[in-house]
């Protein structure tokens, strides 16, 4: 999914035909403020995935398989046709309570589709009162079925991660997560960490989960697993290098070679790849 692409102007119509009832040509490209969509989660819902399925294409690749296929079915969206969409939802939910609003995530989590978890996961991460009221339970319902790196990413980046802050899923959580038979869910332990490390999520810094999860997990070579390790210690690199340095000392032996080459370039040079352009 290309995140500069820019919205094109017939899929913008195609949003504003599904809102305003009208498929007519020459109606307008943008309108002033499209209307309600509905007043309930199942309806909203049902209004949400029209709103996907009328900018459906072929999908040319498959963003979410990074050499993992995913059961979800793709509807071929761009980035910026789904932060649309989202940004309409949200607008809608903006006064909700958080139940209803938790319920509209399950029943766009329930349509079976890639597009549909990540328009769930990001209106849930723009609504504090629902956000807030989750628990570890909740979200482990929210997380099963997730078999895809970008889900799981952004399940981490925009809720997981932030209930960790703000104490609604505690450490023994989350290390149990990152103990699991299943990747995915060490991906996203991994991942969580990543957020707390963010500004841009709300993270402040937090080396000391951090690296709890680091130690879990230093010796594990499924590649998503991989990956994500290199991830959450380059995210912490702003706010503990010295650690990190003494992190990948005390674990060269264990370490993945793409591990020690990432996070050795972000400390040396500030990039990941260690090339400046």
């Amino acid at each position: 999914m290309s995140a500069t692409r820019k919205l094109p102007a017939s899929r913008r119509t195609a949003i504003e035909q599904v809102t305003s009832g009208s498929t007519a040509p020459g109606s307008p490209k943008r309108a002033a403020k499209p209307p309600p969509l509905a007043t309930t989660p199942r309806a909203l819902a049902e209004s949400a995935m029209q709103l996907l399925r009328a900018q459906q294409r072929p999908p040319k690749d498959d963003p979410a398989a990074g050499g993992y296929g995913t059961a979800l079915e793709h509807l071929g969206l761009h980035v910026p046709e789904l932060r649309e969409v989202t940004r309409h939802v949200s607008r809608e939910v903006k006064r909700w309570p958080a139940e209803p609003v938790l319920e509209l995530v399950r029943r766009l989590i329930d349509t079976d589709t890639f597009e549909g978890r990540q328009l769930a996961y990001e209106v849930l991460g723009r609504h504090r009162a629902a956000r807030e009221a989750l628990d570890a339970e909740m979200l482990e319902e929210l997380a099963q079925g997730m078999d895809n790196w970008v889900t799981v990413d952004t399940l981490a980046a925009e809720v997981v991660g932030r209930a960790w802050a703000n104490g609604q899923i505690d450490d023994r959580t989350v290390k149990a997560w990152a103990r699991a038979d299943d990747f995915w869910w060490r991906r996203l332990a991994l991942a969580s960490a990543v957020a707390l490390n963010t500004p841009a999520r709300g993270g402040t810094g937090d080396a000391e989960r951090t690296f709890m999860l680091c130690h879990l997990l230093v010796a594990d070579r499924e590649d998503m697993v991989v990956k994500a390790l290199s991830w959450a210690l380059r995210s912490v690199i702003a706010h503990d290098a010295r650690r990190v340095r003494a992190f990948l000392a005390e674990h060269d032996a264990e370490l993945a070679p793409r591990v020690r080459r990432e996070v050795s370039a972000k400390l040396r040079t500030g990039l990941k790849s260690g090339r400046r352009r």
